[in-house]
């Protein structure tokens, strides 16, 4: 394994971006939501949220969620600002389930109940789609997740939802968790990290076993480390997730065939470098690619992050 320096950018965005560029506006949040509050309970109270018994935090790192959309011939950006994992959602869950989702919809995504939250969402939070509205992926995440999780008062309302998966990213840190590990993102695909050792790292860092989800190009079966999943009970404490994470779920329900695939000598896993992807062409054009759960014998190249202008 190659090993490389820790830049300065690097050192500044690790362990001091948060604290300078995240700073929740606390005044306008707490007086919103107090404005909104009844609206909420008025919402909850006329809907029957079923029941679920843990939460699942989703983190995307950018590089390979823009490998992946490119793959499928949508363009894809990540915002100057975003160097680091960002939300993907929230889900509340049902052991051994997709969902529950969409529990409510009387109760549609209205962006002025986050604006005290816009500049962070579109940073922490962006949906990367060129072609997409801004607020495509919030409204999404909202409408299927966040009206199940307000059964919880403490995830009541979008304001309170969207805070609070906010503060999480703050609190998970997962760049500095592998980093704190050596796990360093690089532009050399032939530096490889074990997927024990990406599990390991966040187990000690954050003290909870997580699902870590790769895409795979189908032919070369190429990995890219995806997204980290982290599960919390309903006071919002770590616990350690089930085997099976609700995207392997979905994806074996949608992409069967992936289960046919003959499974390859050796596993590998790329984590991609950040940069802007603003057409399908740069990347994997015409490749098939799944998302699934890392293989436990995989081997995961992660990508550098560098700024951009």
């Amino acid at each position: 394994m190659i090993k490389e320096n820790y830049s300065s950018h690097y050192t500044l965005g690790i362990f001091f971006h948060q604290s300078s560029e995240m700073r929740l506006r606390r005044r306008e949040i707490t007086n919103c939501m107090l404005a909104l509050l009844l609206k909420a309970i008025l919402a909850v109270a006329s809907s029957e949220i079923p029941e679920w018994d843990y939460l699942t935090y989703a983190q995307f790192w950018p590089e390979s969620n823009c490998i992946h959309l490119n793959s499928t011939g949508v363009p894809c950006v990540i915002p100057t600002a975003t160097h680091f994992w960002t939300v993907h959602g929230l889900w509340p869950t049902k052991t051994g389930t997709i969902g529950p989702g969409f529990c409510n919809d009387s109760w549609p995504f209205d962006i002025d109940q986050v604006k005290p939250l816009e500049q962070d969402l579109l940073i922490y939070w962006p949906s990367y789609e060129i072609n997409r509205p801004t607020d495509d992926l919030w409204k999404h995440e909202w409408e299927k997740h966040g009206t199940c999780a307000a059964a919880l008062p403490h995830l009541l309302g979008e304001l309170a939802y969207f805070n609070t998966s906010l503060q999480l990213n703050l609190k998970s840190n997962i760049l500095k968790v592998l980093a704190t590990a050596g796990i360093l993102p690089t532009d050399d695909t032939t530096v490889l990290y074990k997927h024990d050792a990406i599990k390991a790292a966040i187990k000690k860092g954050l003290g909870t076993e997580p699902n870590i989800l790769c895409i795979t190009e189908k032919h070369s079966h190429q990995y890219y480390l995806y997204s980290v999943e982290i599960c919390l009970d309903k006071r919002l404490t770590y616990i350690d997730c089930p085997l099976a994470s609700q995207l392997q779920l979905k994806r074996q329900k949608m992409l069967k065939w992936r289960l046919e695939m003959k499974a390859p000598d050796e596993n590998s896993v790329h984590y991609g470098k950040l940069r802007k992807r603003r057409n399908s062409s740069l990347l994997l054009k015409g490749h098939t690619l799944g998302v699934e759960m890392c293989p436990s014998n995989a081997n995961i190249a992660y990508t550098k992050i560098k700024p951009h202008a």
